[in-house]
């Protein structure tokens, strides 16, 4: 049909290099496959783009194939420019023109060759694949020396047929070695490679029906792996589906099993799960995804509709709450009291029966219930249980109670209420006492077979050390208290000892690396913070213990890299506040270093809020979700 000039063919195959390892008993030049693709798109350049284009993509795909399954795939010069010009020219298999369309060899070609290869064998010489490329000490690959390997170097940089997305949902799709966030074992490896792939291959119906039909090919959808939240809390949760910036969005919720049932079993409404989707916390960057914070607002909206049909259909003679006294003890730790954990710390109306001196108040006509009812609707309440007061609301409507007690005192002379201002100062704790308060209750709650740093804490300890925390940061020793800000490196420099933290990131993982995980007998012993400031430098090193058994395998993992320290202004409350910002740039153990940036895990202390300093105690939150903390002693 002289679409293809001899003279073009001739230049083409002359132009492509020639297989290098030939049998001698062969006298004509032969190509591998990588020179029969290079073939393929010079000659598909002398052609317009249409449904020819097809078959050309998946004799493509199927070659590529057999070589990311190790296939050696050698094709003659005879047996590959027929080929060629038919898929560009016809579209349908068989004869050409009437003529006998030339035979291919099965070595010639890709489908043969994957056909023939045993299972077994592919298999290992992926293990070989895996064992030149994996880190030797560890025996695990990281995602950079995963990317680096010449087959994905090949299907990515070289011919185009993998983009760089769908390279990292392949990876974030892959299940990860036990212990380890980022990193695969032979298992996972395996398993890429299968993804791999999956991703080329065509089923003959779709192809069929895109030549029949000549309708554009759908999307395929692609897989996640679901999450269940089962015995875990809310804070891991929200580790497991967040995306690479530690947000979620509706695409990650996808991943969350239990709210897939009860959109599917309608027991919650499309209508309902977007109200509450849009109420809770925001990205300031990313306005459509939810922080830590806001996915837990949503989790405890959620809830709170199955609490509420339980509370109606329920055994209504369970035993009452006992009554807590707000005598002698600041109305944040009162509110701690009586606050409702199952919708996610917050009190209502009923929780405010439990607050012996409101009551009696009220008994006694010192309060009237119409006066308690306009300070609850005016105090600030949960945006995801509009009928429940924050612990901000709660102090707030505890101020407005008390101020009508000040009102009456003030009538009654200033003698009186310098007393009684004298009073309230002598009955609250003194500093050292707050302090130690806390030391003591971290302390108390390490079990013998916990992990370290309260990693092992649960939610009732995180609340009341978070209780104490928010108490200790308004004590007069809180160097961050100061009006002029006038913190310096120099007041932070030295060796620190994470003594606690309620990071659901270092609770999944189980230590700041996860190193602890991987390795057999092995688990977190500990972490040091070394902050050194110079006229020249700003370094920190983390120094994190990997207790082994026997003791003499344990070791030492190190993270090192630069810190500043900064006044900023918080996202949350639009105070100002001093950032400790921290950029990570080695993660080393034994004899392997890697770039920190790789390692996921060590992101969940680059940006905390200094909240609390004073010459031996540091207190830390998290810069997104302020109820996350980090204490540390000075060694």
């Amino acid at each position: 049909e002289e679409e293809l000039l001899d003279e073009e063919l001739e230049e083409f195959w002359d132009a492509a290099p020639k297989f290098p390892d030939v049998n001698a008993a062969w006298s004509e030049d032969r190509i591998d496959v990588d020179s029969f693709m290079q073939i393929y798109r010079d000659i598909d350049d002398l052609f317009e783009e249409g449904d020819d284009e097809i078959e050309i993509t998946n004799e493509k795909m199927k070659a590529k194939k057999a070589v990311s399954n190790g296939a050696s795939v050698d094709i003659n010069k005879e047996a590959v420019i027929p080929k060629a010009k038919e898929s560009l020219t016809k579209p349908a298999t068989g004869a050409m023109n009437g003529t006998q369309q030339p035979k291919v060899s099965a070595a010639a070609d890709p489908v043969a060759a994957i056909d023939d290869d045993d299972d077994d064998t592919d298999e290992k010489e992926l293990e070989d694949a895996f064992s030149t490329i994996c880190d030797t000490s560890s025996m695990l690959l990281s995602n950079s020396k995963l990317r680096n390997w010449k087959e994905i170097v090949t299907v990515i940089d070289e011919d185009q047929m993998l983009s760089e997305s769908e390279f990292d949902m392949l990876w974030d799709q892959t299940a990860k070695s036990p212990g380890s966030s980022d990193m695969l074992d032979l298992d996972g490896f395996l398993s890429f490679n299968v993804a791999l792939d999956d991703l080329f291959v065509f089923e003959d119906e779709e192809i069929d029906s895109d030549y029949d039909d000549e309708e554009e090919e759908e999307p395929q959808v692609e897989s996640v792996t679901m999450v269940s939240m089962e015995d875990i809390s809310p804070g891991v949760l929200f580790s497991k589906i967040a995306d690479t910036d530690n947000l979620v969005g509706k695409k990650e919720l996808k991943r969350w099993t239990e709210l897939q049932e009860m959109l599917d079993e309608e027991e919650l409404l499309s209508s309902e799960f977007n109200s509450f989707f849009e109420r809770a916390s925001k990205s300031p960057t990313v306005p459509d995804k939810l922080t830590e914070d806001g996915f837990i607002e949503l989790y405890n909206a959620i809830d709170a509709l199955f609490e509420d049909d339980d509370d109606d259909g329920g055994d209504t003679s369970s035993a009452p709450l006992p009554m807590v006294s707000g005598e002698d003890v600041p109305p944040g730790v009162l509110f701690s009291q009586i606050a409702n954990a199952d919708n996610g710390y917050t009190v209502g109306r009923e929780e405010l029966k439990r607050w012996v001196e409101l009551q009696e108040m009220l008994n006694d006509g010192d309060v009237l219930t119409s006066e308690l009812e306009s300070m609850f609707n005016a105090a600030t309440k949960s945006p995801t249980v509009p009928d429940k007061l924050t612990e901000d609301g709660f102090i707030e409507l505890y101020e407005a109670i008390d101020a009508l007690f000040e009102d009456d005192e003030d009538g009654a002379g200033d003698n009186e209420a310098e007393s009684s201002k004298i009073q309230e100062d002598n009955d609250r704790p003194s500093d050292a006492t707050i302090k130690n308060g806390l030391l003591d209750y971290i302390a108390k709650i390490q079990g013998p077979e916990d992990l370290p740093c309260g990693l092992d804490a649960d939610e009732d300890a995180q609340t009341r050390i978070l209780n104490i925390a928010s108490v200790l940061e308004t004590t007069s020793t809180n160097k961050v208290n100061d009006s002029t800000m006038s913190i310096i490196p120099q007041d932070l420099t030295g060796d620190w000892d994470l003594i606690y933290t309620s990071s659901g990131m270092m609770k999944f993982n189980k230590g700041l690396t996860g190193l602890g995980g991987s390795f057999p007998n092995g688990q977190f012993g500990g972490l040091v913070q070394t902050f050194v400031a110079t006229k020249y430098i700003m370094d920190v090193d983390y120094k994190e213990r990997i207790l082994v058994n026997p003791d003499i395998q344990s070791f030492d993992a190190s993270v090192n890299g630069d810190w500043n320290l900064k006044s900023s202004v918080s996202l949350l409350s639009g105070l100002p506040t001093i950032l400790i910002a921290i950029e990570p740039d080695m993660v080393k153990y034994g004899p392997t270093a890697t770039r920190a940036d790789h390692w996921k895990s060590v992101r969940c202390m680059n940006v905390l809020d200094l909240a609390y300093l004073d010459d031996d105690f540091r207190i830390m939150r998290g810069n997104m979700n302020p109820d996350t903390l980090f204490i540390f002693k000075k060694i």
